[in-house]
């Protein structure tokens, strides 16, 4: 029921209407702390902000607020795994 004495109908999720998500095993190799794997890591972090909601937002606040410009080379690019 709301304020103005007005009632409102709300549904409830059902266990099936939720979409299962596999997630992505860490490659058995993979040090953190190893230059050499630098790329690898930024492509799960890249794959994960893209897949989720807020990450997205992230992302477009991010393209926002350099004006779609490489913070590194201030070229234009259009897809943020560009530079």
């Amino acid at each position: 029921m709301t304020g103005k004495g007005e009632s409102i109908t709300v549904e409830l999720m059902k266990a099936v209407d939720v979409r299962i998500e596999r997630h992505v095993l860490i490659q058995h190799e993979a040090n953190p702390y190893d230059p050499s794997w630098e790329s690898y890591y930024e492509e799960r972090l890249l794959h994960k902000m893209e897949s989720q909601w807020l990450g997205r937002l992230t992302l477009r606040a991010l393209y926002q607020k350099q004006k779609g410009r490489c913070l590194a080379c201030g070229e234009l690019f259009n897809d943020p795994s560009e530079c």
